[in-house]
């Protein structure tokens, strides 16, 4: 679960009704990432947005010039608009991630990372897939990632949640009990 603030969790919620009655969650979801990542990338822009020397009403025209040029979504839109006229903009990300949540919530989604020690093939890979849905309950969107110094075995990670089944982990678990005794007497 995303680690959001009260606003984000509100403006992400309520994004989310009006999303819902349209269908549109993919394309609200790219136009809202879209704006963040033009933020993030041009000085310039976030100068604009983020600078009190700036007021609401030159931050307003030009977000409207940009929905000339890039058509967001109504909902991305309104959103925007919203944040640049109430000087709410900088919880953007949150916002998004709120939103994020709450969506793969109502579709029961979930996400993984599981990290093998080499490449795997695709019945390997199905097969981690059932797992994780066995565990959550949940439909899984698995990353598979390969990182040789786990050995063999493997790490899933969902949420705060660490399954480690990886033969580096038992090694050194096994290494730990094999000292304890020494620690003991010491």
């Amino acid at each position: 679960m995303a680690q959001t603030g009260v606003l984000p969790q509100r403006y992400g919620e309520g994004l989310f009704r009006v999303v819902k009655e349209t269908g549109k969650y993919q394309e609200v979801a790219k136009d809202l990432s879209a704006f963040l990542a033009l933020l993030n990338s041009n000085d310039q822009v976030r100068d604009l947005m983020e600078n009190p020397v700036y007021g609401t009403q030159e931050r307003l025209s030009f977000l409207e010039g940009l929905q000339q040029k890039a058509n967001y979504s109504d909902p991305a839109f309104g959103l925007l608009y919203v944040l640049v006229d109430r000087n709410r903009i900088e919880h953007l990300e949150n916002i998004l991630a709120a939103f994020d949540e709450r969506y793969r919530r109502e579709l029961g989604l979930v996400s993984a990372e599981v990290t093998v020690a080499g490449e795997i093939d695709s019945s390997t890979q199905d097969r981690i897939k059932e797992l994780v849905q066995k565990i959550t309950g949940k439909n899984p969107e698995v990353d598979i990632q390969s990182d040789p110094s786990i050995i063999g075995g493997l790490k899933i990670r969902i949420g705060n949640t660490i399954l480690d089944a990886s033969v580096k982990s038992k090694l050194e678990r096994m290494h730990q009990a094999l000292l304890e005794p020494e620690q003991a007497s010491s």
